[in-house]
């Protein structure tokens, strides 16, 4: 019996992470087998993943897998200037997510797509422990950058960091080639519709370099997926990670002309498949 067969009705519940954050639980469909940290991309937010994205929440909690998330600062229904976010300060919250997750005495997996991929990213290097595995699908990891453009980010994110970066913001094309399927997104009064601050560039740009300093001190089971054609985040940055990490269990998988928002994409099952197969291997 697939998973599409089988009803479901799906629970969500809301509280809040010592921050101020909002953090949302989709319980699983007992058993319990596992639970999910699902860390969403920039401009988006944690509910998007009921039914858009695959209906990636729906999918997983009929097999068993709790998700719980939380919706950045500055994203979804948590404070802040929409969008401002400190890619720092969200993986201390990832952290905490974490440490609440770990009682629950199930396996436990990281899951983040584009920023999120860096901010779970960051998790791991801060701290490795207790996590069964990792996905990160689209990571925006940066190729080499210049002292200039260093100096001007953050000297962006310390005058003026709420200040947004002076390029145009991607259209849907740019994230899926049925763009379609991203309409719902558009209207969404809770979605970002801004490029991104100097405070969230800057504070990524950081972590990233963190995560490169820390490639040979990652042993956790790894899966990074990415697009081809990808224009948001370059493929490279994902081979280069992969081949840098030093975990005896890891998977590159490149989908050929795909773009960045792969579970929005024209090979959605596909991509959401691998997730699942992948889960399904690593589970204790």
């Amino acid at each position: 019996m697939s998973d599409e067969s089988i009803q479901y009705k799906i629970e969500h519940d809301t509280s809040n992470l010592q921050s101020g954050v909002v953090l949302h639980t989709w319980p699983a469909k007992p058993p319990l087998r596992a639970i999910i940290i699902l860390q969403h991309g920039y401009g988006e937010h944690a509910e998007r993943y009921v039914d858009g994205h695959c209906a990636l929440i729906q999918r997983l909690g009929k097999r068993g897998l709790e998700v719980r998330a939380f919706d950045m600062w500055g994203h979804g229904r948590s404070p802040g200037v929409r969008g401002a976010v400190d890619v720092e300060r969200a993986i201390h919250d990832h952290l905490e997510l974490r440490r609440e997750a770990e009682r629950e005495n199930v396996p436990l997996f990281l899951l983040g797509h584009s920023l999120g991929a860096i901010v779970t990213a960051g998790s791991i290097i801060t701290d490795p422990s207790l996590v069964d595995g990792v996905i990160l699908t689209s990571p925006p990891f940066p190729g080499p950058v210049s002292t200039l453009v260093r100096w001007a980010l953050s000297a962006g994110a310390t005058i003026v960091p709420h200040w947004s970066l002076p390029m145009p913001r991607s259209p849907p094309s740019a994230l899926s080639r049925q763009p379609e399927l991203l309409q719902p997104a558009e209207a969404d009064p809770l979605m970002v519709k801004r490029q991104m601050p100097f405070l969230l560039a800057a504070s990524a740009l950081r972590t990233a370099q963190a995560i490169n300093q820390g490639l040979k001190e990652w042993h956790v089971p790894t899966l990074v997926m990415h697009g081809t054609a990808d224009k948001s985040a370059d493929p490279k940055g994902s081979e280069d990670f992969v081949k840098g990490i030093d975990s005896k269990d890891k998977t590159l998988w490149l989908l050929d002309s795909g773009l960045h928002e792969l579970l929005n994409d024209s090979d959605r099952e596909d991509s959401l498949q691998q997730i699942l197969v992948w889960l399904d291997a690593h589970k204790r």
